[in-house]
């Protein structure tokens, strides 16, 4: 139970983490920002700034996207489970 809870939290904070980043490159509001929102589609994001949120969440997570998920991952809730599988396998390594 203790390990959930610990996945829970690094889950939180990594959510957290991604919707400052989010927020600084997409023009939307935070209380609009919902785990499921399309980022692409509901914020009218362009290819710049797509490449700018993901760039920014390498940078925050100290991680690399591959080149998939760019067209792959669409929502909050997508990135944060990207981010923790790609996360988990850096501190493994």
């Amino acid at each position: 139970m203790a390990q959930a809870r610990s996945q829970q939290v690094e889950r939180s904070e990594i959510e957290s983490r991604a919707k400052r980043v989010l927020l600084s490159v997409l023009d939307v509001d935070e209380a609009a920002l919902r785990p499921d929102m399309n980022l692409v589609e509901e914020t009218g994001a362009d290819s710049l700034d797509v490449m700018e949120v993901f760039l920014g969440l390498e940078e925050e997570f100290d991680i690399e996207f591959p080149p998939e998920a760019v067209e792959q991952v669409r929502t909050l809730e997508q990135a944060v489970e990207l981010i923790g599988v790609l996360a988990a396998g850096r501190q493994e390594a």
